[in-house]
C-alpha cells in the first residue's frame, strides 16, 4: 500500500483505540502535559486571559485544561466524541469550564474565520502522512486564526530526517505499552496501528510557508508524550 492509496479517513480511526483503552479498564489514554514547551509559547506569545484560543485535536484535553487552569479561555477540538467524554470529565475534576466540540480537524465546520488570537495543536499533523490533509489542516488553522493571532504547533520528529510512514500494515493490531514517568510497565493492550510521518526540519518548513505562516520561534525538545519533537511557533504572513 501507498501513501496515496490509504482511506481517506484513515485518522478517525482514534476513536477506535480510545474506546479500546476505555473497554480495557484504563482511565485516560495520554501520557503527560507538555507544560515546558505550552510555558515557552505562552511567555513568548504574550498569551493573556483577554485572549479566545483554540486546542486543535485535543483528544482528552489534557492540554486544554493545563491552559484554562492558568485563566485562559480556550476551546478543546477534537474527532473523538469518547476521547472528548473523557476530557469533560477530567475539566469537571479540575474545576475549569471548557468547551469541548466534536469537529474534523481538516473541515473545522463549527467554526468561523477569524475566530481565535492564539491556538495550539500538538501531536496532530504528524499523524497525517498525505500531503494533502497535512495542508487541509495548516488551512483550517489559519482560516480560524485571527490575521494578528499567533500558534503553537509541536509534532514528533528529530528534524533530521523524513519518516517514511509505516501505511503498509496501517490497522493492524500492535501492542502497546504503559508506563509510569520512572518508564515501569504499567499495562499493555492491543490497538490499531496508525502511521504517522514526521518530517524533517527543511520539509516541514516549507509546508509551514506554504500553508501561509511564517516562523516566530522554533526549537527541538525531548517531549513525554511523543520523544524527539519539533516545535513551532506560527504567526499568519501578511
Amino acid at each position: 500500500m501507498d501513501k496515496k492509496d490509504i482511506p481517506n479517513d484513515y485518522y478517525k480511526m482514534y476513536e477506535d483505540r480510545y474506546q479500546r483503552v476505555y473497554d480495557h479498564g484504563l482511565e485516560v489514554w495520554g501520557k503527560n502535559v507538555i507544560s515546558s514547551e505550552l510555558d515557552i509559547f505562552v511567555e513568548k506569545a504574550n498569551i493573556n486571559k483577554n485572549m479566545s484560543g483554540i486546542d486543535i485535536g485535543c483528544g482528552e484535553g489534557v492540554n486544554t485544561i493545563y491552559l484554562a487552569k492558568k485563566g485562559l479561555k480556550i476551546t478543546g477540538v477534537d474527532f473523538s466524541k469518547t476521547g472528548l467524554d473523557t476530557a469533560r470529565k477530567l475539566a469537571k475534576k479540575e474545576n475549569v469550564e471548557i468547551d469541548f466540540i466534536q469537529d474534523d480537524a481538516l473541515v473545522l465546520s463549527n467554526f468561523k474565520d477569524d475566530s481565535f488570537d492564539f491556538g495550539i495543536c500538538s501531536g496532530c499533523l504528524h499523524m497525517l502522512v498525505t500531503q494533502s490533509d497535512r495542508n487541509k489542516l495548516l488551512k483550517q488553522i489559519k482560516r480560524v486564526l485571527k490575521a494578528d493571532g499567533i500558534f503553537f504547533l509541536l509534532n514528533r520528529g528529530d528534524g533530521a530526517k523524513d519518516e517514511y510512514p509505516d501505511v503498509e500494515n496501517i490497522y493492524e493490531d500492535r501492542e502497546w505499552i504503559w508506563v509510569d514517568k520512572d518508564g515501569k510497565r504499567l499495562d499493555a493492550i492491543k490497538l490499531p496501528h496508525l502511521p504517522s510521518w514526521p518530517r524533517s526540519w527543511e520539509n516541514h518548513l516549507k509546508e509551514i510557508d506554504h500553508g501561509g505562516f511564517e516562523v516566530v520561534h522554533k526549537f527541538n525538545s525531548i517531549n513525554k508524550s511523543f520523544s524527539d519533537s519539533m516545535c513551532v511557533i506560527l504567526k499568519p504572513k501578511i
